[in-house]
């Protein structure tokens, strides 16, 4: 993904002491990700939901929104639907 990876470097400036406050994250990408192909938008999306499930162990809830304007929003359903984990829950807002 063009915008996700980043961002990664925001989470770790986070203090330790302060990890355990979130335990709701919302994510809203893939507007500006209509130039790359699906496998590896999903590939991408699966690691940046890795990294933060390690870095934010506690989360109780991830919501996946899909953008607005539909881009990526098939991708993003099927991420939800295979990440097969109770906290990464759909918003579809396409």
């Amino acid at each position: 993904m063009h915008t996700a990876g980043p961002f990664i470097w925001r989470f770790k400036a986070i203090k330790k002491a302060d990890i355990d406050k979130y335990d709701v994250i919302v994510i809203n990408l893939g507007t500006n990700d209509w130039g790359v192909t699906s496998e590896t938008f999903k590939e991408k999306y699966h690691a940046y939901l890795a990294d933060l499930k390690t870095y934010y162990p506690n989360l109780k809830t991830i919501i996946l929104m899909t953008p607005f304007c539909g881009t990526k929003a098939e991708e993003i359903r099927q991420v939800v639907s295979e990440e097969n984990d109770p906290r990464v829950i759909l918003c579809d807002s396409a």
